[in-house]
């Protein structure tokens, strides 16, 4: 669910948005919505070029996440605001908290009504029959909204353990729970899959996690099955087009301080939204990978048609504002692109299920301060733009060099970051730092069949260079057969995946201070890596090892992590060399 208010950025049912305000909508959705739609040049700003033909279908109060119906027909949508009635003329009843409406998706006909005022309701979704429509609502607990969460605590999101998943007809009769006997806990954020399948939120386990069910003939759900396992607030979720896959919205709070408050906050059945970052999956919860590493509130994901992409929402120019554009990046972290340019929110887009249209709620063309409201656009598929290794963002930079890369290449990547060649046959070793020739070295290697290893490698020696204090040690990059006696030896294995944010890390012969071991591990903490530490027997006469492995298919790479793995290795490889 979401409620809209200045700096307040929802997240589907934890009601209510980022940093600041919540919506006070002062007018309500036109009670004709033919009479609303408006298809104006006005409402597309310079830089979209992804939208066309964009038509605002509401207008007035706080009005989004807008899903739609199976047959691409119907739009589902939440609203907040003042007295909503079928003609202005007549007092109507007044909306308190957010509640669901649907309406056709090409503007016609009017709104219905279908929540019916019953408690606070959130995240609502047609069925895959287009009969019915699910949302959660806390009705059952009470038929008023329920109280917001107390400020003292700062800005928090409320987890109503009064939440239950519900589905009705499309007039709002024949309300039925979708989970009978669920147990008393937040159930909320529910999506539908064409194939019955349904992914929600629930904290009935201890935690905010992924539960994934099935519809029944009758639609009723069962199978649920705990899908998310990791410590954090995970939802929001959707399915990809051939139901395998989700994509979802996930907090991991760091050891220490971060993670004793996220506990405190949940048994008080609050969170404090921070730092929101993308993840995908398949939908049994397998091969959970992180896609974006924005550090900003990125949410509201939905998969592109081909699965390739997911199109967002986040708020990186603006981080402790309401300045939220939508985004897209491609599955393995590369391509972060930027698509709307209104300078207010956009967010919740979501693709029509042809794939032709986009659904999208927006702060453009307000009549009132904060109002958001539903559109649709036509979109435009564009050429991706190139990736190159002159890239600022580092994922596309890895992207663009591992392609087609050899050893050879590689090591001239490494000539470039100032690294100096070594005299050797196979020419595939590079020295940097003044005390090269007066103590060994601290050794970085990598697999040169791996050409995503052997960007990583490159990576690292450019990281190194470019650390103000490495020149007063020695490093040396190497790929030859055979290796020089070294202090240490760090070598990047195969990269892949990196399922589960998980990096196998074999140690052979390598003595480490305390001091270092808790550093080390606790940059992977921070980076929300699990490193997991192994020992194995000394194989290399060159020196103590640490093999650096990602858990995952090497054969599909994962950017995002692999610029993760850079990190750790480099900061390791700095702390080695001083000895700390």
């Amino acid at each position: 669910m979401i409620s809209i208010s200045p700096r307040r950025v929802w997240a589907c049912s934890v009601g209510v948005v980022f940093l600041g305000y919540t919506f006070v909508a002062c007018s309500h959705p036109s009670v004709n919505a033919s009479q609303s739609a408006l298809q104006d040049a006005k409402l597309l700003y310079p830089g979209e070029v992804h939208f066309k033909n964009i038509r605002q279908l509401t207008r007035g109060g706080s009005n989004a996440e807008a899903y739609w119906s199976f047959d691409g027909r119907a739009l589902s949508f939440q609203h907040k605001g003042p007295p909503i009635t079928q003609d202005p003329a007549e007092p109507g009843t007044g909306v308190a908290c957010d509640q669901i409406y649907t309406m056709k998706a090409d503007g016609s006909g009017d709104f219905q009504f279908i929540s019916k005022n019953r408690g606070r309701t959130t995240c609502a979704y047609y069925l895959p029959k287009n009969e019915r429509v699910l949302f959660a609502s806390t009705f059952a607990t009470d038929m008023k909204c329920p109280p917001e969460p107390d400020k003292s605590k700062g800005y928090v999101w409320p987890i109503y353990n009064s939440y239950q998943l519900y589905s009705t007809a499309l007039d709002g009769s024949d309300l039925r729970p979708l989970e009978p006997g669920a147990p008393r806990a937040y159930n909320a954020e529910a999506t539908v899959c064409h194939d019955g399948s349904v992914v929600f939120t629930s904290d009935r386990d201890g935690d905010l996690d992924l539960y994934v069910g099935y519809l029944d003939s009758l639609g009723t759900l069962g199978e649920v099955k705990r899908v998310t396992h990791e410590l954090g607030y995970d939802g929001g979720a959707f399915f990809s087009p051939d139901c395998k896959q989700l994509v979802w919205r996930a907090s991991r709070p760091r050891p220490g301080q971060d993670k004793k408050e996220y506990l405190s906050l949940l048994k008080n059945h609050l969170v404090r939204p921070g730092a929101l970052e993308l993840w995908i999956g398949n939908a049994d919860g397998s091969h959970a990978r992180q896609v974006t590493r924005i550090g900003a509130a990125s949410f509201a994901p939905f998969f592109t048609p081909d699965a390739k992409a997911i199109i967002f929402s986040s708020n990186p120019r603006d981080p402790r504002g309401r300045h939220f554009d939508i985004y897209k990046i491609q599955t393995n972290g590369t391509g972060l692109e930027r698509l709307s340019f209104s300078n207010t929110f956009d967010s919740f887009p979501m693709f029509s299920p042809d794939g032709k249209k986009l659904a999208f709620s927006s702060n453009r063309n307000a009549t009132q301060p904060h109002e958001t409201n539903v559109f649709v656009a036509d979109w435009v598929e564009t050429a991706p733009v190139p990736l190159s290794i002159k890239d600022e963002d580092p994922a596309n930079r890895l992207a663009a060099l591992s392609v087609g890369l050899t050893p050879e290449k590689a090591m001239q990547e490494v000539l470039k970051s100032g690294f100096t060649l070594t005299p050797s046959e196979q020419k595939l070793s590079a020295s940097w730092g003044k005390a090269c020739g007066k103590k060994q070295p601290v050794l970085i290697t990598a697999d040169p069949a791996n050409s995503l290893s052997l960007a990583a490698w490159a990576e690292v020696a450019r990281k190194i260079q470019g650390s103000p204090t490495s020149v007063r040690s020695c490093f040396v990059a190497s790929l030859e057969s055979a290796l020089p006696k070294a202090k240490v030896v760090l070598n990047i294995g195969p990269a892949g995946t990196m399922e589960g944010n998980r990096i196998r890390v074999s140690k052979e012969g390598f003595k480490v201070t305390p001091n270092m071991t808790k550093a080390f591990l606790q940059d992977c903490e921070n980076r929300a890596l699990h490193c997991e530490v192994t020992e194995a027997p000394p194989t290399h006469a060159s020196g103590a090892r640490l093999t650096f492995e990602t858990v995952g298919s090497p054969s599909e790479a994962n950017y995002t992590g692999a610029v993760q793995m850079v990190e750790v290795i480099s900061e390791l490889a700095l702390r080695a060399s001083a000895g700390r």
